[in-house]
């Protein structure tokens, strides 16, 4: 029912019943410049929008404020 096709590593196309429906690789989902090099300094080099580590980073400290305010409101 469902036939995927690779063209050359830039996108995958999923044929079914006749429509095509066109996947952009995980790679072009991070932003048009993401294989750029950036020079960030201080802190932007470690929380920034345009890195895949900045933005994990970015993450990862969201989850952390949220644990410490449910353990603060839990303990109070």
């Amino acid at each position: 029912m469902f036939r995927p096709l690779s063209l050359k590593g830039t996108c995958s196309i999923l044929c079914t019943r006749g429509c095509v429906l066109k996947d952009q690789l995980i790679s072009s989902m991070a932003g048009h410049d993401s294989g750029t090099q950036h020079q960030f300094t201080g802190f932007a080099k470690h929380f920034n929008a345009w890195t895949i580590t900045g933005r994990r980073n970015c993450v990862l400290l969201t989850y952390a404020i949220i644990c410490c305010i449910q353990l603060w409101v839990v303990q109070g």
